[in-house]
């Protein structure tokens, strides 16, 4: 997806006004300084994005898939930790043990 000025200016006309909103060109832009990814569109920008690039900007390797847009498996591959909401745990992995992950990843920063 391209980057869309007029998008940006209509954000920032009804979220501008916000301390805690920043804006991004990219995906790959907003990802710096992050903590987590989350995933909240089905966009095909996020869905094709290289995720082991992007996993070197969160502090703590955990992406939430609130859109099922990405396979488990790839995410585990890039070194992230997976929840997707709404779909069961594979076995062998729990939602207590991504919790788990989750607590130990940040405990380390």
């Amino acid at each position: 997806m391209a980057f869309d000025p007029a998008a940006i200016e209509r954000a920032t006309d009804q979220l501008g006004g916000l301390s805690n909103v920043a804006f991004a060109r990219s995906a790959f832009e907003a990802r710096k300084g992050s903590d987590v990814l989350l995933i909240l569109t089905e966009w095909q920008e996020f869905k094709k994005m290289d995720l082991r690039v992007i996993r070197e900007a969160p502090q703590l390797p955990i992406v939430i898939d609130g859109r099922n847009l990405l396979i488990a498996e790839g995410v585990e591959a890039a070194g992230f930790v997976s929840y997707s909401m709404g779909r069961q745990a594979a076995p062998g992995r729990p939602v207590e043990s991504v919790a788990a992950r989750a607590q130990v990843a940040a405990a380390s920063l």
